[in-house]
C-alpha cells in the first residue's frame, strides 16, 4: 500500500465516525420512558379538566321554584258598610 492509500482510508474512517457522531446528536432516538409517561399523565389531566369544565359550563340554569305569597296580605279597600267603593260613590 502506498502512503496516499493509507491516508485516504484513515480519512474515510474518521469522516464516517464524525458522521455517525453528528447523526447521534441530531437524532438522539426515542424519548425515555419517563418523559413519555409524564406526557401521558399531563394529557390525561388536561383532558379530564377540559371535560369537567365543559360539563360545568353546559348545564342549564336551575329553574325557579314557585313564588311564595307575600308575607303580609294587602288590605282591601272597603267602606264602613262592607262594600267595595264604586266609581259612582267617589263623588259623594
Amino acid at each position: 500500500m502506498s502512503r496516499t492509500n493509507t491516508a485516504e482510508l484513515d480519512l474515510t474512517g474518521r469522516l464516517r465516525e464524525a458522521r455517525r457522531e453528528l447523526t447521534g446528536r441530531l437524532d438522539p432516538g426515542p424519548a425515555p420512558d419517563r418523559v413519555r409517561r409524564r406526557l401521558l399523565w399531563v394529557g390525561l389531566f388536561v383532558t379530564a379538566a377540559g371535560a369537567a369544565i365543559w360539563a360545568m359550563l353546559s348545564r342549564r340554569p336551575a329553574e325557579l321554584g314557585p313564588l311564595s305569597a307575600p308575607a303580609t296580605p294587602v288590605p282591601a279597600a272597603s267602606t264602613t258598610n262592607g262594600r267595595a267603593p264604586s266609581p259612582s260613590d267617589a263623588g259623594h
